[in-house]
């Protein structure tokens, strides 16, 4: 019976023991927790006090940077009623065609670097040259499109020089696959959990997690989809529109000029030269004036040089800084008349 007694005390013992290590267990894991809830209650009231918001990731977010103008005229331009006037005696009207990069998404017009090239030239050529450059960009437009329009209003604008902006993304109009990873990427930056509704916290955790992401799809976009853009067989729709244009525009004795905007978000081991490469090899091979915009940021930090952390077309500083490369340019070309004594009055494209 003492034999008994003993084995049950030493088999009471063992059961306090493990239940006092199963409680200072619980203990801890429950004090770990509650620290964590703590921070995370602390952390959320700090946001709310402080009003800390998420990056801007969507359009809808990002509201200073979207409150422009966006009017179009009566020839479907980015430009005043009216505007192009009938050309004048003595008047250099140059055209810069493109896509949204050239439409100025997310600027005013008047700071697009079409209406800032207006501004530098009349600088440049005197008050006494007419100068119009004239913002002929669409967003969503394509190469084929982009020439199509011009082509229907060639004549009604009547310009000396025509330059087609060509952004990374043109490369890969001929392709099915990348149109449909760029809906997948803008679903993953835009799309959020219900939760993050009520939570400043989690809102700006997710966006944060969700902007990665997409850059990294983003970039393997680029890197791997879009490059497949000049290989020979796809390169050579896009080819046959650019001569095309030319073309049109030389038998209308307008100089055409063909330039590339970069992918404003990575500077630093520029992951695409391969697409402004070949672009300047296939201008180089047609006799094309081609100005290549990339070296035109250099020793510049990506973000200023975006609209929004989001949005990735040119802000008011790199349209500044696409105006002025291409301004030189077209100087350094021989593409610039004269300056003449004579008097004229002076005009500005967008104004």
């Amino acid at each position: 019976a003492e034999q008994k007694l003993m084995t049950s005390r030493a088999w009471m013992e063992r059961q306090c023991r493990r239940s006092s290590t199963a409680r200072r267990w619980a203990f801890r894991v429950a004090a770990v927790l509650f620290g964590l809830l703590a921070a995370l209650v602390t952390t959320e009231v700090t946001f709310r006090v402080f009003d800390i918001r998420p990056p801007a990731s969507t359009p809808t977010d990002q509201c200073d940077a979207f409150k422009v103008r966006n009017e179009l005229n009566e020839l479907g331009l980015r430009e005043p009623p009216g505007f192009p006037p009938l050309r004048r005696s003595g008047e250099f009207r140059v055209v810069c065609v493109g896509d949204s990069m050239t439409y100025g998404e997310g600027v005013e017009t008047e700071q697009a670097y079409p209406n800032v090239m207006s501004n530098l030239l009349t600088e440049r050529l005197g008050p006494q040259r007419v100068v119009t450059v004239v913002n002929m960009g669409k967003p969503g437009e394509e190469t084929l499109r982009e020439r199509q329009r011009f082509v229907a209003l060639a004549d009604r604008i009547a310009p000396d020089v025509v330059i087609l902006g060509f952004y990374i993304n043109d490369f890969a109009y001929q392709l099915t696959g990348p149109s449909d990873m760029l809906h997948r990427i803008y679903d993953l930056r835009d799309d959020h959990f219900v939760f993050s509704d009520f939570s400043y916290l989690f809102h700006y955790a997710e966006k944060k997690i969700r902007l990665r992401l997409a850059y990294n799809e983003t970039l393997r976009y680029y890197r791997v989809d879009s490059l497949r853009g000049v290989e020979p067989a796809a390169f050579e729709p896009v080819a046959r529109e650019i001569i095309a244009f030319r073309d049109f525009a030389e038998a209308r004795k307008i100089q055409f000029v063909l330039t590339m905007i970069p992918w404003l978000v990575r500077f630093y081991d520029y992951p695409l030269t391969a697409m402004h490469e070949r672009l300047g090899e296939f201008a180089r091979e047609n006799g094309i004036p081609y100005c290549d915009l990339v070296s035109a940021f250099d020793g510049q930090s990506e973000e200023p040089m975006r609209v929004s952390v989001a949005n990735h077309h040119p802000s008011v500083a790199a349209h500044r800084i696409i105006a002025a490369r291409l301004v030189k340019f077209l100087d350094d070309q021989g593409l610039l008349p004269r300056q003449e004594s004579t008097s004229l009055p002076t005009s500005r494209g967008g104004d």
